[in-house]
């Protein structure tokens, strides 16, 4: 097993919780539940909701949004059902939801719900089962994803009854093996006395044992004894509370992977599950019914043209399979009116009753429908439309037609049948679009006109069945040539290791070369984003955008208006003064051009009538303005900071309101991971500070000896702690910190320095004879709280460490829709309490811009308040932006740590603004500067010394702002510019190293913006 899997299983689990169980899982605040300490769990019965699928979408008689209901059960965790009253104390999941009748079929009767019962499923909570016996025969930890169990035929408990995965780390907690098995989609889970984290199912949770029983020893013994029992306890457990949905955790817990899902399924049956039984191994057939899909012979690349050079036509198309082509320009009943026109495919079941299927294809087709210009329309069963796409159930399998055929194309639904197989549905719908394997495309495994390759496939390995998934194919989609006005490709398209069309992580069973797997990727920080199955890349929303034009339609603008206001003054002056003004606003879709002219004439009279017209004529009810007037709209300057002091900037014109401000680091040094802290942000400026994890403002305390503490706060010997997994548990290694468990203080212990760090309140200290002397007998501070102890003397004071200092730059948008030039610009601030957990397990909070974009624009972000970070040495928890995604009509960002899975405090305890600033994509002259916005792809991180991208013309000694637009694999991370020239500008993903001295990072996308000079307009 590769050995970033336990921090990529760390990071996909989403939560984070602090000793008291207070747990953020990303999209969603979860609170654990008390434990009660009189539980008797062997007498008391436990119990969850269950909610079935939604179905049958219904219109509303008063107008509301149609809606679709569920049926709800109260069961116990042995699947028996319960009155309802039971579960009256639990989070109780919606009845009912908003639903299209486009996307669902609905009748000609109507019915009405109480809009307070369309609400969300709650996230639940957890709770304390007891403690439970573990066999003394146990096999030792090897990974985590441990076999032990898949061939277990015996009633003895395996693993203790938590047979799915083995997690050891030094920082697991509760709140972490929670979010772990939960984001696995199992409902139980435990800690062993020895720290372990392991997970298992009950038979609520269908969709792990497939419906079927498990399979005898993976269910729960008796167990031992309460929660209470603390030293004696071998493994706690713990159960999710619910609600379970269509059978299983919900979906969007969970942190869809292929490679979790079939280890999951091989514990589950009882056999090692191959790929080619729980991966889509389609056979898949053109219009003439040749085959092109796994049984099919390899086809041979084109030697005339670049597959990126075709275009995306009806016929043939610019993908691998024929594209639909019914085209209405209306927006079908309940569908988002935000295209030009849309693609309609009719599709029906090919099967009665089974509602769960029918719920996760349609969850499936929403996810295409809510990105693209796609509509699914659903038809009765008895329809004699053709080409239509046709829904079936199968007894196994997963597969579907490529693109659509004379009669339409085919979706079968065998193992992928449930909401939680969402991802794979959605994966086989790509397939009826036209969409190849990512792994087909022609720069997969081979170079091909200066592309790729980015696979290193190793044959040995690959089953002779499985060879034409890996073998180039002349029409997978690789971009396409331009189109039309707004297209969303043009040219070569990046491989996407990301896309929800790849393979996952293949294994044979000869593990002899390569580990067995079939393939690398290049570079190797792919390998972390292949197979997922949660979300649709930028790279599958843009290919299916651009293989059926998908083109955003314009705003639309409103009738003209006139105003006139005429005032006469009469006054007796030996001035006259006549003053015209008149003012013309005209706009074409987004665009606003604003002309002030005015006229002073000054001549001698004893009589002065003065006359004042004003005009105005509007055309569009739009907020964009010029970068003109007496407030600012626009500053670009250079900045200076220091790691040891804040910096007040002034704004050299004040702001109407409080703008969004963006900077990043410039330069190579600090060498240490810096990012740029904002706080204080007014009309007329701001602070900033750059943070920097091993500086200090305060000095540390350090002790003699390589000492550390004790239980009672005094100093013993390294050699006497650096065993910090003892029985009493007073110590808890986090990175390269020792904490004390019972103080909160920690101790780093990197080259056994003993440096005593977060100690606030050195003023408390006196410096006598070079060492540090507490007053009235105390030492060692928490947070300024002084402790006990009895020797006060070994430890001696060590001054802060000198600031650096670094020269960047930074910019000031006010808040709404502007030019920059000939550019589009918006900007807006957002405040917010949400925290990316993990990758990909949060829809984070969505910005919608104004009135949209033409195409994806450059995207700028900051965090600019400091509501929740400790200020230095530490700087915890090191908050950044991630953003999810950006589209050219909104992004999709939270908050986040340098390093994702720093987990064991609360995050966010107070909100947090974020400032953002979406820009146009070229280039453009303002206020005398030559400027430029841009998208820069895959960049590297701060160890492989970054990416350099060119700009389109010489900007001379340029100021550039940058931010990250993805958020790919494991960590967060952030921007930092590592230098900049008059042709281009070095950048660089970095990492905080306070939790883990791991710096690595994968690729990501920047948007970045430079100009010429400062610019203030």
């Amino acid at each position: 097993m590769r050995c970033v899997l336990i921090l990529c299983l760390i990071a996909t689990a989403g939560a984070r919780c602090n000793p008291g169980g207070q747990c953020d899982s990303g999209s969603a605040f979860i609170q654990r539940r008390s434990v009660n300490k009189r539980m008797e769990p062997v007498e008391e019965k436990v119990v969850s909701w269950t909610a079935g699928a939604f179905d049958k979408c219904t219109r509303s008689c008063n107008g509301q949004a149609a809606f679709e209901s569920r049926k709800l059960s109260c069961q116990s965790m042995d699947g028996e059902e319960q009155p309802h009253d039971v579960c009256q104390h639990l989070p109780k999941p919606a009845l009912h939801r908003p639903c299209s009748c486009t996307l669902s079929l609905c009748g000609a009767k109507c019915e009405d719900v109480e809009v307070a019962n369309l609400n969300v499923d709650p996230d639940g909570q957890f709770e304390c089962l007891g403690c439970y016996p573990l066999s003394d025969a146990e096999k030792s930890l090897d990974d985590v994803m441990d076999d032990t169990c898949i061939h277990h035929n015996t009633d003895e408990p395996c693993n203790g009854g938590l047979p799915f995965f083995r997690m050891k780390s030094n920082s697991v907690t509760v709140g972490t093996c929670y979010a772990f098995c939960l984001g696995n989609g199992l409902d139980l889970f435990g800690l062993t006395a020895g720290g372990e984290c392991r997970c298992g199912a009950s038979r609520l949770n269908k969709a792990v044992w497939r419906d079927a029983k498990p399979r005898p020893g993976l269910e729960l013994p008796k167990p031992l004894g309460s929660c209470t029992m603390e030293d004696q306890c071998p493994l706690r457990v713990y159960r999710w509370l619910g609600p379970f949905a269509s059978g299983g955790v919900p979906e969007h817990l969970q942190a869809e992977n292929e490679e979790q899902n079939i280890y999951i399924q091989s514990v589950a049956r009882g056999k090692q599950v191959l790929q080619e039984e729980d991966t889509d191994h389609s056979v898949l057939e053109n219009e003439d019914g040749q085959l092109e899909g796994a049984l099919a012979e390899p086809e041979a690349l084109l030697q005339n043209e670049a597959p990126w050079d075709r275009l995306c036509n009806d016929n043939p198309g610019c993908n691998a399979g024929k594209p639909w082509t019914d085209r209405v320009s209306a927006a079908p009943e309940g569908v988002v009116d935000r295209w030009e026109d849309y693609v309609v495919i009719p599709y029906y079941f090919m099967f009665e009753g089974d509602s769960t299927r029918r719920e996760a294809f349609r969850a499936a087709a929403k996810m295409w429908m809510d990105q693209t210009c796609i509509v699914f329309k659903e038809y009765p069963d008895d329809t004699t439309l053709t080409p239509i796409l046709k829904a079936k159930s199968a007894s196994s399998g997963c597969s579907a037609t490529l693109g659509k055929t004379n009669s339409g194309s085919t979706v079968k639904m065998g193992w992928c049948n449930s909401i939680t197989k969402k991802g794979n549905i959605a994966h086989e719908i790509g397939h009826a679009m036209g969409a190849h394997h990512t792994m087909k495309r022609a720069d997969a495994g081979e170079a091909y006109e200066g592309h790729g390759p980015h696979l290193k496939v190793y044959w040995e390995n690959v089953a002779s069945s499985w060879v034409n998934q890996y073998t180039a194919a002349e029409k997978a989609y690789v971009g396409s040539a331009k189109d039309l006005e707004g297209d969303a490709q043009i040219g070569y398209m990046d491989y996407d290791f990301e896309s929800i069309m790849h393979y996952p992580k293949q294994r044979s069973s000869d593990r002899s070369i390569n580990d067995g797997y079939y393939y690398n990727t290049i570079p190797s920080s792919g390998w972390d984003l292949v197979g997922n199955r949660k979300f649709l890349s930028q790279g599958d929303i843009t290919m299916i955008r651009d293989a059926y034009r998908c083109v955003f339609k314009k705003p639309t603008t409103v009738p003209a208006t006139t105003a006139t206001t005429t005032t006469t003054t009469t006054t007796t002056t030996t001035t006259t003064t006549t003053t015209t003004t008149t003012t013309t606003t005209t706009t074409t879709t987004t665009t606003t051009t604003t002309t002030t002219t005015t006229t002073t004439t000054t001549t001698t009279t004893t009589t002065t009538t003065t006359t004042t017209t004003t005009t105005t004529t509007t055309t569009t009810a739009t907020t964009t303005t010029t970068m003109q007037g007496a407030d600012a709209v626009f500053q670009f300057s250079r900045l200076s900071l220091r790691t040891d002091r804040w910096t007040a900037a002034t704004f050299a014109t004040p702001f109407a309101q409080v703008p969004a401000v963006i900077s990043v680091p410039l330069g190579e040094q600090p060498a240490n991971p810096v990012s740029v802290r904002i706080t204080e942000v007014t009309t007329s400026g701001f602070k900033a500070m750059l943070a920097d994890s091993q500086t200090s403002t305060i000095g540390f305390m350090r002790a003699s000896s390589m000492s550390c503490l004790d239980a009672s706060g005094s100093a013993l010997q390294m050699s006497t702690c650096d065993y910090v997994e003892d029985s009493s548990q007073r110590f808890e290694l986090v990175g390269n910190l020792l904490k004390h468990l019972k103080s909160g203080l920690c101790v780093g212990v990197e080259g056994g320095d003993g440096v005593l760090v977060d100690c606030q309140s050195a003023e408390t200290w006196t410096l006598a004879d070079g060492k540090m002397k507490a007053q009235s007998g105390s030492c060692l501070c928490d947070d300024g709280e002084m402790l006990s102890c009895s020797s006060a003397t070994t430890w001696t004071f060590e001054p802060p460490t000198a600031g650096e200092e670094i020269t960047t730059s930074f910019i000031a948008v006010l808040p709404g829709t502007h030019r920059l030039g000939s550019l589009k610009l918006e900007a807006g601030l957002l405040s917010t309490t949400t925290v990316y957990g993990n990758h990909k397990s949060t829809t984070g909070d969505k910005v919608n811009f104004a009135s949209g974009f033409a195409s994806k624009p450059a995207f700028l972000t900051s965090v600019q308040t400091t509501s929740n970070e400790k200020e230095p040495p530490r700087w915890m928890p090191w908050l950044t932006v991630a953003v999810r995604s950006v589209a050219s009509g909104s992004a999709t960002l939270g908050l986040e740590t340098g390093k994702a899975y720093f987990i064991s405090k609360d995050l966010v305890q107070e909100p947090e603004t974020i400032g953002w600033v979406a820009v146009e994509v070229g280039t453009t002259s303002v206020a005398g500067a030559s400027c430029e916005a841009l998208i820069a792809s895959r960049t590297q991180d701060w160890k492989d010394d970054g990416s350099w991208y060119k700009f389109s013309s010489s900007l001379g000694q340029p100021l550039v702002v940058a931010s990250q637009i993805t958020r790919r694999g494991t960590h967060g991370s952030w921007t930092r510019l590592r230098r900049s020239f008059s042709s281009g500008v070095r950048v660089a993903s970095d990492e905080e190293m306070i939790t883990t001295l791991e710096r690595t990072h994968t690729t990501e996308d920047v948007s970045i913006l430079a100009c010429s000079k400062a610019v203030l307009a």
